[in-house]
């Protein structure tokens, strides 16, 4: 399910923009100055497959239109007086699909919210960000109880941004409301109303956002902590993850080859295996038509730099270019599914002249391998190149 064009209505109380993708190279650029939304488009689009609701709403906006290549559109009118949202899908079919307005609670009316629906979960703050688990004694419950509450168990924490989409999820099971009475979930009237719809957009229309700047970022894979269940909060201390995103992505690809390779005995891991090569070799060529003085090998299973001279380089070592260029080009390769969206933010950042010309060059070859659509926010002439037909300009207002 690919998306064919992006529509946003009243973007700031002043912008109409239209994004049409291309179907055929699979690669649009969005080129426009500062402050006319180009990464805000980008935002919005994620958020919403992804259901992150609640950050949607901060974003001043009447309408968003997605269309898809078998001709559904997906709506999404928003009222900014009462701050609520109302989504309407059509599949082209002439099917009646029930509208959908989902909950969106402030901070506040959040957390009194979680109080009074989720009794066995206790609130933890980390600077602004809030987040919930289970009380010590919640372990005692019946092993029931951990089939209802699903991964949260295993993780011991939900974040505010994910609570309502899981919540919604787990209301449906008859065991949940088995569990709690009627006066334990005290839900707003359309709170367990979710049409079947939405979820599988989400699933089945990918998007991924790439924002280069954070690229080489801690590897963050949610707040980390620990707990002393028989102690309460006074148990709970935070984990920082220490792992770049230069090593993180290096222990992912030793990963995948040790699984692969220990399927390939009984012939299983073969086309997995075959499919890694096919990744590893591109990626090679790329990275080693951009790196200056050193090549991408692979030892012993694990990705490593090795130098003109002989010597091995280590990721660490490489410089802040290197390593996004890297990362980036990982993740489309490793990380992206296809007919996904990826979504990229000003990748010329860090990139010296020769890597900006030949960025869509590079885009294009992992295209080819990965099938999937790339939308590309740049203000550099240089990644446009020769490829202007490609171009969505964005600038003009409303009444313009």
């Amino acid at each position: 399910m690919r998306i064919t064009k992006i529509s946003v209505k009243g973007l700031f109380g002043m912008f109409d923009h239209e994004i049409p993708l291309n179907q055929d190279e699979r690669i649009t650029i969005v080129h426009g100055p500062n402050g006319v939304g180009k990464t805000v488009i980008m935002e919005m689009v994620d958020d919403l497959l992804l259901r992150n609701y609640e950050v949607l709403s901060t974003i001043p906006f009447d309408q968003i239109r997605i269309e898809f290549d078998r001709g559904e559109t997906l709506v999404v009118e928003k009222h900014i007086d009462t701050n609520r949202f109302l989504f309407q899908y059509d599949d082209c079919t002439g099917t009646q699909f029930r509208p959908f307005e989902p909950v969106i609670l402030d901070k506040d009316s959040f957390i009194r919210f979680v109080e009074e629906t989720c009794p066995i979960l206790e609130r933890i703050q980390k600077g602004k960000e809030v987040f919930w688990m289970f009380k010590g004694k919640a372990k005692e419950l019946d092993g029931k109880l951990v089939d209802i509450w699903g991964d949260v168990v295993d993780e011991l924490f939900v974040g505010r941004s994910g609570f309502f989409d899981w919540f919604y999820d787990q209301i449906r099971h008859s065991d949940f409301r088995d569990h709690w009475s009627a006066d334990e979930i005290k839900l707003p009237s359309n709170f367990d109303q979710r049409p079947r719809w939405v979820a599988e957009i989400s699933q089945t229309a990918g998007t991924s956002l790439i924002q280069v700047d954070r690229l080489l970022g801690e590897a963050d894979d949610g707040p980390m902590f620990n707990s002393d269940s028989n102690k309460g909060l006074e148990g709970v201390y935070w984990v920082l993850h220490p792992r770049p995103a230069i090593v993180e992505f290096a222990e992912s690809f030793h990963e995948r080859m040790d699984f692969a390779l220990d399927q390939v005995e009984d012939l299983k891991g073969l086309p997995l295996l075959n499919q890694i090569k096919k990744k590893f070799k591109l990626l090679q060529e790329v990275i080693n038509e951009r790196f200056l003085f050193k090549s991408l090998q692979i030892r012993n299973r694990k990705l490593m730099f090795v130098a003109d001279c002989g010597n091995e380089i280590p990721l660490a070592a490489l410089s802040s270019g290197e390593q996004q260029l890297l990362v980036l080009y990982y993740q489309l390769l490793f990380e992206t599914q296809p007919d996904t969206l990826v979504m990229i933010d000003e990748p010329e950042l860090s990139m010296n002249v020769v890597w900006q010309r030949n960025f869509l060059k590079d885009i294009e070859k992992i295209i080819e391998l990965c099938k999937f659509d790339v939308i590309i926010a740049t203000h550099s002439p240089m990644i446009i190149h020769d490829k202007w037909d490609w171009m969505v300009p964005l600038g003009e207002k409303m009444d313009d």
